[in-house]
C-alpha cells in the first residue's frame, strides 16, 4: 500500500508527535496492514558553540576542514559553496553512536545575527546540507551548530482492517 501524503506536528504535550497518513486505495479483501513509522529524531540543544565565519567575498567555495564537538562526538565540516542562491555544506559525523543515527541542525546567520536560510537535507546525499538563502548571496555568513538529533527507535504497528460489525 502506498502512502499518498503525510503530515507531522508536535503535540501540546512534551515528547509527542501527531501524524496523519493518507493511503492509496487498497484491495477490499485486505485484513491487516503493517506500518513502520518514518524516522523521527529527538534534538538536543548544543550550548556555547563557536560560530564559523564564512566569507564568500569573491569566492563561491570555501574549504573549511573544521570540526564542532558535541557530547557524543564531533561534526567535521569539509567545505561549503554557493550555487544558485543556495549555500551547500559538506560534513561528516564522528561519533561513539552510529553516525547514520545522528543529524546535526545548523543555523546560518549574517553579521547582525539574522537567520539567512532554513536548513534542508539532501536525501540522495546524507552528508550534504542545503540552505536556500532568503536574500541575495550575502558576502559574509556565520554558521553555528544549534542542536544534534538522535534517531528514535522505529516502531512497527499492525492495523486490523476487518469489518467487525
Amino acid at each position: 500500500v502506498e502512502v499518498e501524503g503525510a503530515e507531522y506536528r508536535t503535540a501540546q504535550f512534551p515528547c509527542q508527535v501527531l501524524a496523519t497518513l493518507k493511503f492509496a486505495p487498497m484491495e477490499q479483501e485486505t485484513e491487516q496492514m503493517e506500518l513502520l513509522l518514518p524516522p523521527v529524531y529527538l534534538y538536543k540543544k548544543i550550548e556555547e558553540q563557536p560560530e564559523i565565519h564564512l566569507n564568500f567575498e569573491g569566492k563561491n567555495e570555501l574549504i573549511l576542514d573544521k570540526s564542532i564537538s558535541f557530547p557524543q562526538g564531533k561534526v567535521a565540516i569539509e567545505k561549503t559553496w554557493v550555487e544558485e542562491n543556495i549555500v551547500y555544506l559538506s560534513y561528516n559525523i564522528e561519533s561513539s553512536a552510529k553516525p547514520e543515527t545522528i543529524l546535526p541542525h545548523f543555523v546560518l546567520t549574517d553579521s547582525q545575527g539574522m537567520e539567512q536560510g532554513r536548513q534542508l537535507f539532501d536525501r540522495g546525499n546524507p552528508q550534504l546540507i542545503m540552505f536556500p538563502l532568503y536574500n541575495e548571496k550575502p558576502q559574509e555568513l556565520y554558521l553555528s551548530l544549534d542542536s544534534i538529533g538522535e534517531l528514535l527507535s522505529r516502531e512497527n504497528f499492525t492495523l486490523d482492517l476487518r469489518d467487525n460489525n
